[in-house]
This record gives structure tokens, sequence and C-alpha cells, in this order.
């Protein structure tokens, strides 16, 4: 009987502390962001893919170079006063660019 009573009260302990041991993992990532869309790069920067809502269709050229479509999506960086999305902005193409 006093085993038995141990055993449960040991168990109850372990059930109670759970929670706190495993903690909450939206602390590593933005608010509104799923775990599934949320890529970590490091502990203040991630990025979040964007899922597409149909299938779309990949181009031929991409399937002829054994690629596969780019993942859409952007990155997020955390700072003093939380996480912030970053936008990547593509330098203007200079004459040699166009074409």
């Amino acid at each position: 009987m006093n085993r038995a009573l141990i055993a449960g009260a040991l168990l109850a302990a372990a059930i109670a502390v759970t929670p706190f041991v495993r903690g909450d993992d939206t602390q590593g990532r933005p608010p509104g962001v799923a775990a599934n869309d949320w890529v970590p790069i490091t502990d203040r920067v991630g990025f979040v893919l964007i899922r597409p809502t149909k299938k779309v269709a990949s181009r031929q050229d991409a399937q002829v170079l054994l690629l596969r479509p780019a993942v859409p999506g952007y990155f997020m960086l955390k700072g003093a006063s939380g996480w912030s999305r970053m936008v990547v902005v593509e330098p203007p193409r200079g004459p040699a660019d166009a074409g």
C-alpha cells in the first residue's frame, strides 16, 4: 500500500511538472506562425514558409534542370522590440542586366 501511494505521488508530480519542463515552443518563433511553417536559422533569425492555397504547376525549365520550384516566404528578425519582417530588396538593374 505504501509503495502504491509513493508511486502514485511520483506519477502525479511528473504529470504536473511536464508542461513546465517541455516549455512553450512558440517562444522561438514569431506569434501567429505555425510550427510547420517556421524554419529557424538562429535564435534571432528565421524563415516563414508561405504555403500555396492551391496546386501550382511547375515551369518546364525548372523540370529540365531538375530543380524544384522556389519556396515562397519571408525572413523574420528578432530585435529588442520583438519580431520584425525583413524585406529583401533587389538592386536596380543596370545596363548589363537588361535584356
